[in-house]
């Protein structure tokens, strides 16, 4: 039985497509984008790593140039040790050994200068040397070049001259020229190596800000990987939910199908294949979502494993690595290492102006707030704010729980970090550089230190043994002296009674500490010269209060202390020398000479460095017999003898031009003696010694000393103009008379005529008689009780300069 009623036609399939988009293309291009970075830091490491290397031969070499110049000194002056001793056998030995140090020196810096190759540190490989272009260190290179083509010449001549045709004048001069370059190429070879070593710190910095910049870059590419997946996610679920729906309107298609297919079979045929194409679409769709599932789970393994990374990193990184924001508020992730830096868990959200107002100056907090506003000013270039980061080095001191003390020095660094050209945040690395501090400042130390026995030794080598050796016991019977007067009269902490005792312990001090400057420059002892230089210094400001305490005289005590330590050094060196190297036996057939010919040789020579230091011609003429003089009645004289000298030329005596222009020799001329005057008709009325110096230069000027004398304050005006000239002579004597206008390492303390006259009166008990005439000469004779045993005075032997 048929139905009247119409059959309402099924509901057609629902049109369900799958989206095409690529699910894997941002996946794909973070990881693309990670590759690259890791192979341009790769590259970018091998490319500095290798300048680094080369940088470390550069610096190697330099610093052998620093040792070549020392052993150049002193292969010159061993082959003038030995031809004096007519050792050929070691000239041969010292030539050879030359040659060798000169080639390598002038190859090495003609590399240096020009580029090119030389020998290697190892003494067998050849290295090439790129041209330094640093236009300071090619400045150093160019004054390095100029010295040794001066004194380079004249060591070539010694080392290839066969040793019977050496000239003693050249080597001389070598020796002359040794000394006077030395030090001055040392210097030049120094600061080249620590321009080198400065370059190389420079490429280490801009690896460590590759590295730097590098992992930065990572986390940005993790950041934007993490966000591009979490919008992947996004989209995808928003499908789903619309399949889900697309399935529910099927679902109800298909049962409004069915209650028709109950009126007609026709109509159940057209159901079904509406309901077999229906069935296949939603197959396909399920198939779909199934892989989408696996996908989801697949990129959610893969966000997982991104984030143990990321979380590795900040685990083992060994710098402090944290984000800033505008408000300098620090992040809520934070490097482990920072912890361990900062020494405290509590870091997160918290401001690093307040983490580090306590740690550092108020000054250095106020630059910290303005340079992190700048951070974040996009007007500002990145390159300057690095070279005005007031947080690139500092030192700071830990004391959160208010117990225990901790000193770090630390090294910050900013990074900026762009969002669609804005600055968003700061990426803030902290480095613990305590350790590397604490190792350069021990390096400097240990250089420091080096470079002083360096000179030591210099100072040994340059220095007569048995001369070198009298000097360092009568120095120490100084200093034993001083702390034994220190000991006995005290030093007092008042300013009423012991005002008189302590201006006493300075003039003491003073004298014995000019005496010992005196006798050092003598031996050009530089070291001591310069301490006891400086010792002065302290004893002169001392000498100019009208009361002194104790803890004023702390400057001078640390001084004399270091002199202490010097003379240990000396006394150190010189065994180990004296036991290390051997000195060649002399000559049978040359006499050893006497104390009369050592004595006049020394203050011939004494006198000629003084006279080409001052740029003053002098010559002295030093007719000398003291073969019969005891060991402190010698010391004494000598010193009184080298107060003379020094006063002399330093005072005394013009510059050459200045005595032409009055009738003078341009050099000028001391003339020294000595006798002895067995008669009762002499200053003493009883046999005495006799010690005679007269220089021709300007004598004395009575005037002009009662000048000084009232401008040193030891007299008013009115005195000066009552004095007569021998009265106004005598002032010369006194402490702190000196008429040069300021102190220098030979004259100006005030103090020279009064060790004479100390030294004369108290300690040989003799009188001093003075002649001169202003503008032409200054004559000093002084006399002193011969011993009863003391034999007659030979015939002298003459010195001259």
């Amino acid at each position: 039985m048929k139905s009247n009623s119409s059959m309402a036609p099924p509901n057609a399939s629902p049109n369900i497509s799958a989206p095409k988009e690529n699910k894997y293309s941002k996946l794909i291009l973070g990881i693309g984008s990670f590759i690259v970075i890791m192979t341009a830091v790769l590259i970018a490491n091998i490319i500095l790593s290798n300048k680094l290397v080369e940088y470390s031969a550069d610096v190697n070499l330099a610093g052998r140039q620093r040792m070549l110049t020392q052993r150049t000194a002193k292969l010159v002056n061993m082959i003038q040790a030995s031809t004096q001793t007519q050792n050929d056998t070691a000239t041969l030995a010292a030539q050879n050994e030359l040659r060798l140090t000169y080639k390598l020196f002038d190859q090495t810096l003609s590399a240096f200068t020009n580029g090119g190759d030389t020998i290697g540190a190892d003494g067998e490989s050849v290295i090439t040397l790129r041209q330094v272009s640093t236009p300071e260190l090619a400045a150093q290179l160019k004054e390095a070049n100029d010295i040794w083509g001066r004194f380079g010449r004249n060591v070539q001549n010694l080392a290839f001259t066969p040793p019977s045709r050496l000239d003693p004048i050249d080597i001389d001069e070598s020796v002359e020229m040794a000394a006077s370059y030395n030090l001055q190429l040392l210097a030049l070879m120094n600061k080249l190596t620590q321009g080198l070593d400065d370059q190389a710190q420079e490429t280490a910095g801009t690896l460590k800000m590759l590295q730097a910049g590098a992992l930065a870059a990572i986390l940005a590419n993790f950041v934007w990987i993490i966000t591009s997946a979490f919008g992947s996610l996004r989209r995808t679920d928003a499908q789903l939910i619309q399949y889900s729906e697309t399935l529910k309107t099927h679902n109800e298609s298909l049962e409004a199908t069915n209650t028709d297919l109950a009126a007609t079979q026709t109509e159940l045929n057209n159901s079904n294949e509406n309901l077999q194409s229906a069935y296949d679409s939603l197959k396909k769709y399920s198939s779909e979502a199934e892989q989408r599932a696996n996908e989801l789970e697949k990129l959610s393994r893969d966000l997982n494993r991104l984030k143990e990374e990321s979380d590795t990193i900040f685990t083992s990184v060994d710098h402090g690595l944290f984000l800033i924001d505008k408000k300098a508020i620090i992040g809520r992730q934070v490097s482990s290492s920072t912890y361990d830096i900062f020494e405290t868990e509590n870091l997160s959200d918290r401001s690093l102006i307040d983490l580090l107002r306590p740690l550092i100056t108020e000054k250095d907090t106020r630059t910290l707030e303005s340079f992190l506003q700048l951070q974040f000013n996009p007007k500002t270039s990145s390159k300057q704010l690095i070279k005005f980061n007031p947080l690139k080095k500092i030192e700071i001191t830990l004391n959160w729980d208010g117990q225990g003390f901790i000193n770090k020095h630390l090294g910050f660094n900013f990074e900026r970090i762009v969002d669609n050209g804005e600055i968003v945040a700061i990426l803030v690395t902290v480095t613990d550089v305590t350790e590397t501090v604490a190792l350069e400042n021990q390096l400097k130390q240990a250089n420091q230190d080096q470079e002083r026995k360096t000179g030591l030794i210099l100072d040994i080598i340059r220095s007569d043994s048995q001369e070198l050796e009298i000097f360092l016991a009568q120095t120490d019977k100084a200093l034993n002296k001083i702390n034994d007067t220190l000991k006995e009269e005290g030093v007092g902490d008042k300013a009423t009674d012991e005002v008189n005792n302590n201006s006493h312990l300075i003039e003491t001090i003073y004298r014995t500490v000019h005496n010992i400057k005196g006798n050092a420059s003598m031996l050009k002892l530089n070291s001591i010269v310069e301490t006891a230089h400086q010792v002065e210094d302290k004893l002169s400001m001392l000498r100019k209060k009208q009361h002194v305490t104790g803890d004023e005289f702390l400057g001078a005590l640390v001084e004399l202390a270091y002199m202490r330590e010097l003379l240990n050094d000396y006394e150190e060196l010189t065994q180990s020398l004296l036991r290390d190297f051997v000195q060649p036996a002399p000559s049978a057939s040359a006499a050893p000479l006497t104390t009369s010919e050592k004595l006049n040789n020394e203050l011939v020579k004494f006198t000629n460095d003084i006279s080409a230091e001052l740029a003053k011609p002098v010559q002295l003429q030093a007719d000398l017999n003291v073969d019969s003089l005891g060991d402190n009645e010698l010391a004494v004289n000598k010193d009184i003898i080298i107060q003379l000298i020094r006063n002399s030329l330093s005072h005394g005596f013009e510059d050459a031009d200045t005595r032409k222009q009055l009738g003078k020799w341009e050099r000028g001329s001391i003339l020294l003696s000595n006798s002895i005057d067995n008669s009762s008709d002499n200053a003493l009325g009883q046999p005495a010694h006799v010690f005679k110096y007269r220089d021709d230069g300007a004598g004395l000027d009575p005037a002009k000393l009662a000048e000084s004398a009232v401008a040193k304050g030891l007299i008013t005006a009115e005195q000066a103009a009552s004095l007569k000239d021998n009265e106004t002579i005598s002032l010369i004597f006194q402490p702190g008379f000196s008429t040069a206008s300021s102190a220098d390492q030979h004259a100006g303390r005030g103090v020279g005529m009064d060790i004479i006259r100390n030294h004369i009166v108290k300690q040989l008990g003799g009188k001093l008689r003075m002649s001169y005439k202003t503008g032409q000469y200054l004559e000093l004779s002084w006399y002193y009780p011969v011993a009863k045993n003391s034999p007659s005075v030979p015939a002298p032997q003459m010195a001259q300069a």
